[in-house]
């Protein structure tokens, strides 16, 4: 959980000091690594991610992962 909540810190700190790029892939990798963490842990141990069933949970995660980083990759780079 701590993990998760440090790389969506990480993730809106990036975005605000290099731009969306770095930002929207560190929120895709956190999105992600919570997935994996849901998939992995007990749900004694997952705390907030547990929301739902298991496999809902990491079917959505992952879900939201791939949207973002689709929709990061998608935007055009602005020109210098």
């Amino acid at each position: 959980m701590v993990a998760v909540l440090c790389g969506v810190a990480l993730a809106a700190w990036l975005t605000a000091a290099e731009g969306y790029l770095a930002g929207g892939l560190t929120l895709s990798g956190a999105c992600a690594v919570a997935a994996l963490l849901r998939l992995v842990l007990p749900t004694s141990w997952v705390g907030t991610l547990a929301v739902r069933r298991p496999l809902l949970d990491v079917l959505l995660l992952t879900a939201l992962s791939v949207t973002v980083a689709v929709l990061t990759l998608s935007v055009p780079l602005p020109r210098p």
